[in-house]
């Protein structure tokens, strides 16, 4: 299949998959469930701990860490589990399209809408941390964060929103529900996020361990979507593992 194609049928995936999902689902509902996820990780949490994020502490990893996957887990395992629950693939799966491009445009369509959630949080934050500047900290002028910590925010958790939807595809496709993909996948977020948060505790955000966290997750990203890809049949994706 050309390479030109592909890109092109995954888009178009993308674009369905992205207008079933705002046409699925309530907006208003949609909008205050991002609107809490906003307030909650991007005024309250930064705000209560302002000093610590003003120091650029490991708690930023909230943003860059947390964040994604919280965003992630519950779009990737709906997007492909609860599809086949509700029995909406088959006039998708009927059509000439190749499976790889099937794949890449459904996870595209769970990293756009992931990703930009994580980056409504951290603007959020980073207004909310320049607002604590100036009304705790008394400080002058806009405040900015060094360009590893920025790096870190809007880079570092892209590579993180692609490693949790290369992670909730490999899981999704495999689980016999949508409950099960989502007991498994909180299973693995606390197995990631809790060693992560105490290892970013021993480190400072410097480009050197800035850029190593990133190599680590992009290197885990692509052998996951190797293996997802690689178990991605139309089958599958329609009857599940256990069928």
């Amino acid at each position: 299949m050309r390479a030109e194609t592909m890109i092109r049928d995954s888009l178009i995936v993308a674009e369905k998959e992205l207008m079933e999902l705002f046409a699925t689902r309530s907006t208003k509902i949609l909008i205050m469930q991002i609107g809490i996820l906003g307030v909650i990780f991007g005024v309250f949490i930064p705000y209560s701990q302002g000093p610590y994020w003003i120091a650029e502490t490991y708690l930023l990893g909230f943003h860059f860490v947390f964040v994604p996957f919280v965003v992630t887990f519950p779009f990737v395992t709906d997007c492909f589990a609860g599809e086949r629950e509700r029995k909406t693939l088959e006039a998708l799966l009927a059509t000439r399209l190749d499976e790889k491009a099937l794949f890449l445009g459904k996870s595209l369509s769970v990293f756009a809408f992931s990703y930009v959630q994580v980056l409504m949080v951290v603007l959020m934050g980073m207004a909310t941390i320049n607002a604590y500047w100036r009304i705790e900290a008394g400080g002058k002028g806009l405040f900015l964060y060094s360009s590893p910590a920025l790096f870190a925010l809007f880079g570092l958790s892209a590579a993180m929103v692609a490693m949790a939807t290369g992670i909730g595809v490999f899981v999704s496709l495999r689980a016999e529900s949508v409950r099960a993909a989502q007991r498994i996948t909180g299973v693995i977020s606390l197995a990631i996020l809790l060693p992560l948060f105490f290892v970013l505790a021993l480190l400072t955000l410097d480009w050197l361990s800035v850029m190593a966290g990133f190599g680590i997750v992009l290197l885990l990203t692509v052998l996951l979507s190797i293996l997802a890809i690689r178990s991605f049949r139309r089958e599958q994706l329609v009857l599940g593992m256990s069928n």
